[in-house]
């Protein structure tokens, strides 16, 4: 291929969305499993990376949508090295018009989820949009330059060498390898959770030590009207007197919510007399959250509602019942709210008037008006002795609470 400035836009173009891809990666990870610390460096104003990385709109087949995003531009930078010779040039820009005209689609409808569902445009997304549309345009000139759409195709795939003779042994393996990658890229986010950033086999967490330290120097926080370990006004978990007082705000619709419950399920079974748990509400939805300006999680307020009308009806013993019950679920829906009720005593009457009692109603935004205080920027958001710490990771929760017992402060 002629090294012109359709070529070497159409490199930099690949470049790019290489970058912005694997960055969005990073990003989606980080948030998704719990160790974005604050806020990525691409939410401000009226962006919000953060937010669209947290959506369910994130995935496609389970699969990051940012992992299909990297694969293709690899694709599509290995083609333009390899398909470089004039034989193929033409070959090589008629796929791309298709592959970037076609890839508009996703990309619109996404852009429009984000603006109108999310309610929080993602700017590195808008930037992959950009380089997908340069894409476009780069090869459409190019298409215009030799005779025009018509022509163009009439003579690159009738005339000139069919594209099959094209294939040689070198071009099978190198569609090969990439379909290799494309694969090895969809394991991506859980082998960075699971192997680079996570706990494993009894094998302490790389970030452990920086999670601990964190914790260490962060300033103490107050919470308002109560202490932490007043179980007349919070549900709470262990000794009230327990040297280590853990808060959690917590979403029963939050991935890395459930992680944590996990988490401290067996935490609290070997320290069952050295720590009392604390649980707030924290929807993130905007049913009841008003720093959530559109639909989010949409049945994590009527699961808040829920777990208080367990606690009044039953007490401490029925709101964690309730709260396993529901975090033990793959998702939410109102029908499934009910039958986690049903299994816990409450009536089909009494669950409806706990979905609109305003007594009920009251106490979730009691626990949110002290998010908001606190400035939480997602759940799960944990204090250890009214301070806060990152994630709930095992290795990192240990080492804090060795520490306290030890007597450090």
């Amino acid at each position: 291929m002629k090294r012109g400035p359709h070529y070497k836009l159409v490199l930099l173009c690949c470049i790019l969305g290489i970058v912005v891809s694997a960055e969005l990666l990073h990003i989606h990870v980080k948030i998704n499993n719990g160790l974005q610390h604050g806020a990525s460096f691409c939410t401000f104003h009226v962006f919000d990376c953060d937010q669209v990385a947290r959506s369910s709109y994130a995935k496609f087949l389970k699969i990051p949508v940012a992992s299909y995003a990297l694969w293709c531009y690899l694709i599509l930078l290995s083609f333009a090295l390899y398909f470089r010779k004039p034989e193929t040039e033409a070959l090589f820009f008629g796929v791309l018009f298709a592959g970037s005209a076609l890839a508009l689609l996703p990309a619109i409808y996404l852009f429009l989820i984000s603006i109108f569902v999310i309610g929080a445009p993602c700017l590195l997304c808008i930037v992959l949009d950009l380089v997908n549309i340069a894409l476009l345009l780069v090869s459409w000139r190019y298409i215009r330059a030799h005779g025009g759409v018509r022509t163009f195709f009439h003579e690159t795939f009738r005339r000139r060498t069919p594209p099959l003779q094209l294939i040689n042994r070198r071009s099978t393996l190198l569609i090969a390898s990439l379909l290799v990658c494309g694969w090895m890229i969809t394991l991506v986010p859980d082998f960075l959770f699971r192997v680079v950033y996570s706990d494993q086999g009894g094998t302490s967490s790389l970030f452990a030590e920086e999670i601990f330290d964190e914790w260490r120097a962060a300033p103490k926080v107050t919470f308002a009207s109560e202490s932490a370990g007043d179980s007349t006004l919070l549900p709470g978990h262990g000794p009230l007197d327990a040297p280590i007082q853990v808060v959690e705000f917590s979403d029963f619709e939050c991935p890395h919510c459930k992680r944590a419950a996990a988490t401290f399920r067996e935490i609290l079974s070997e320290y069952s007399e050295s720590v009392h748990l604390v649980f707030r509400n924290y929807p993130l939805d905007a049913g009841c959250n008003r720093l959530v300006a559109t639909p989010f999680h949409h049945y994590a307020c009527k699961a808040a509602y829920l777990t208080v009308c367990a606690l009044e009806r039953g007490g401490v013993d029925l709101f964690w019942r309730t709260h396993d019950e529901l975090f033990a679920l793959e998702r939410l829906n109102d029908q499934m709210l009910r039958e986690v009720a049903t299994r816990v005593d409450i009536a089909p009457e009494e669950f409806e008037r706990c979905m609109e009692a305003e007594d009920i109603h009251a106490k979730v935004r009691r626990d949110l008006e002290q998010g908001y205080r606190l400035r939480l920027d997602g759940t799960p958001s944990i204090f250890i002795n009214n301070k806060r710490i990152r994630m709930a990771d095992p290795a990192a929760l240990k080492k804090v609470f060795a520490y306290i017992l030890g007597g450090g402060k």
